[in-house]
């Protein structure tokens, strides 16, 4: 088994489709992330007051790290048809055990996303998840919000809009606490 690879441990259905939602679960894993690209990323889509909600959710890095604009480690989110477009939270990660544990707190706040979506389909968490595999993850969670914290704090945090990148201050955040995909990521960053 590849050193960094979660789909196979966590995801038991990485599709899930039915008349009101879909769900896509991809992961691109590798061996070393310093010398290889990876990414686990979440791609749903549903309707919310007759309007359908695309989002896709990710943590990834790309390579080669000197040439990617976006090479460090990123939780990145597409809600372009919920008015937010682009979002990348540049995680400073020190080395590989700080990468798994960002990947294991994304994954626990996958799993709420993926709660969220029962309105749409009964028990869609069971069948999607290896639930009692996602035992003891939460404290990485934590782990992933200290990150968030830190990155706002440095000015790591950038949203694309029509005039360029911009950084993400703490009031332009509590505009970004209002979106339901963004809310366990955010809530309790300070």
């Amino acid at each position: 088994m590849l050193n960094f690879q979660f789909l196979p441990i966590y995801i038991k259905n990485k599709e899930f489709q039915n008349d009101s939602i879909r769900i896509e679960i991809i992961e691109m894993p590798c061996h070393n992330p310093n010398e290889e690209e990876y990414r686990f990323r979440m791609k749903s889509r549903h309707k919310e007051n007759e309007i359908v909600i695309h989002r896709d959710v990710a943590i990834e890095h790309h390579q080669p790290r000197n040439v990617h604009p976006h090479a460090s480690e990123h939780l990145q989110f597409k809600l372009y048809s919920e008015g937010f477009g682009k979002i990348r939270i540049n995680l400073d990660i020190k080395n590989d055990e700080e990468y798994k544990k960002c990947i294991l707190g994304f994954l626990s706040i996958l799993k709420d996303l993926i709660t969220s979506f029962e309105k749409y389909h009964k028990d869609i968490t069971k069948e999607i998840l290896n639930l009692e595999m996602f035992e003891g993850i939460e404290k990485h969670r934590s782990f992933l919000k200290g990150k968030i914290s830190a990155s706002l704090a440095q000015s790591r945090i950038e949203m694309d809009t029509e005039k360029g990148i911009k950084v993400v201050n703490k009031s332009s955040l509590e505009n970004l606490k209002t979106n339901n995909a963004l809310i366990p990521f955010f809530e309790g960053v300070i």
